[in-house]
Order: C-alpha cells, then sequence, then structure tokens
C-alpha cells in the first residue's frame, strides 16, 4: 500500500538542515545515504542526484518480491535512456544465495546485500517488498509497503511523472 510522504525533523541533522533550506520543512528528503554496490560503484545520496531513483527493498526468499522482479526489469529497461535508477536492496541473510539468485534472474541493475540492515534502518522500512521512489532533487516521493510492483500502479505513474519533471529545464 502507498504511504503518504510527511515532513519531519527527528536530528540535529535535521534540525540543521531545515536552517540552512527552510524549504526543506515542506518536503520529505532521502535521508543521506552511501554503500559499495555488488559491481564496485559507490553510490550515494548525492551521486544520485539528478536522477529520478526507485530503492527496491526485497529479499530472494519473498514471494511478492520475486513475482515482482519481470515488473522491476520491464521499468529498468523502459527507461534505461532516462535519468532514472533502480537500485535493489536485500534483507537476504546469506550471501552465496543472494548473490546466485541476482545473476540467475538477470538483475543487472545496482544491487546491495543490506547484511546488518543499516539502509533498512535507515529508512524505515518494516515489511518487504518495499519501494522508495526518490526524484531528482533527493525528495522522497512514493512510498509502496508490502505489494509487490506489479500490484502498485500508482508507482509506476509516479516514476513516469518524476522522469518528466525531471527532464524539464531548471529556472
Amino acid at each position: 500500500m502507498a504511504r503518504p510522504i510527511h515532513p519531519s525533523a527527528s536530528t540535529a541533522d535535521d534540525a540543521r538542515a531545515l536552517i540552512a533550506n527552510p524549504g526543506r520543512a515542506r518536503e520529505r528528503y532521502a535521508p543521506d545515504f552511501s554503500f559499495v554496490s555488488t559491481s564496485g560503484d559507490s553510490i550515494s545520496l548525492e551521486s544520485l542526484r539528478g536522477k529520478v531513483v526507485l530503492l527496491d527493498f526485497w529479499a530472494s526468499w519473498c514471494a511478492p518480491c520475486v513475482r515482482a522482479i519481470p515488473s522491476v526489469k520491464k521499468v529498468q529497461k523502459d527507461h534505461v535512456n532516462d535519468p532514472f535508477l533502480i537500485v535493489s536492496i536485500s534483507g537476504d541473510r546469506e550471501e552465496r544465495p543472494w548473490r546466485a539468485f541476482v545473476d540467475k534472474n538477470g538483475m543487472s541493475w545496482p544491487q546491495y546485500w543490506d547484511r546488518s540492515h543499516q539502509l533498512r534502518t535507515l529508512f524505515e522500512v518494516t515489511v518487504i517488498p518495499t519501494y522508495v521512489l526518490i526524484d531528482h532533487e533527493g525528495v522522497e516521493r512514493l512510498r509502496v509497503n508490502g505489494s509487490g510492483f506489479h500490484e502498485a500502479r500508482a508507482l509506476a505513474a509516479e516514476i513516469d511523472k518524476q522522469i518528466n519533471l525531471a527532464r524539464q529545464p531548471r529556472p
């Protein structure tokens, strides 16, 4: 189910960010994060600025997550030339079976094994699958919890909307 995004400032860092940019009070910015993907690429919120990003919190043992893979692959393929990136963040318990699953299923977009659940905690993910859509400025625009990608019609529409906004020239 999709949930509306509400702004909140829960830490001293959040408060400093609001003072530096009061416009942040109206938006829920994604938390700062960084990690190295399985392919060795450094990925951070800052490095993704300018792109629409879909964070896909999943696991290979999660039946709805597995059923969603063809839909996720299709969206990735449909937007290969757009300012759009999918990043899958796995909650698998063991690395070797997870890597084998990713390879077997041709999941060619950036992958990350969140073995200690740091990203799940940072993004307050309590159920999988969870999809978090971040716009080109780092604002969380939509979150879908507990349903497969193919069941979340609002998500595909919001991805298209945000890609179109990212393409528009900035004033």
